[in-house]
């Protein structure tokens, strides 16, 4: 996204692309992981954001949940689904605190 690019994070998206968190990302994410330069922000709805967090301390890699402005997802909250936004300023905040 341009604001991984402006800020030098990397976007993922769950489940597929968090392979990276098991071991299975390739050399650079598994260096990245084993020199403590590895950690998750994860923006989702609380009930995702709770399951992920669980998901990341078992992998022992550390995170931060962001939760979304409300909730609105097919799979919780809503059968249609409601689109919703992040604090964007809450997420830079978050971010920051990681560098």
């Amino acid at each position: 996204t341009s604001l991984g690019e402006k800020l030098g994070f990397e976007v993922l998206l769950q489940p597929d692309e968090l392979a990276v968190l098991s071991g299975r990302g390739g050399d650079a994410q598994t260096a990245a992981r084993s020199n403590g330069e590895l950690g998750v922000v994860g923006v989702s709805c609380v009930l995702t954001n709770v399951h992920g967090g669980w998901e990341t301390r078992a992998l022992n890699v550390p995170a931060q949940g962001v939760p979304l402005d409300y909730c609105g997802c097919r799979y919780h909250w809503h059968r249609e689904g409601i689109a919703t936004a992040v604090n964007v300023h809450q997420l830079v905040q978050v971010l920051r605190g990681c560098f």
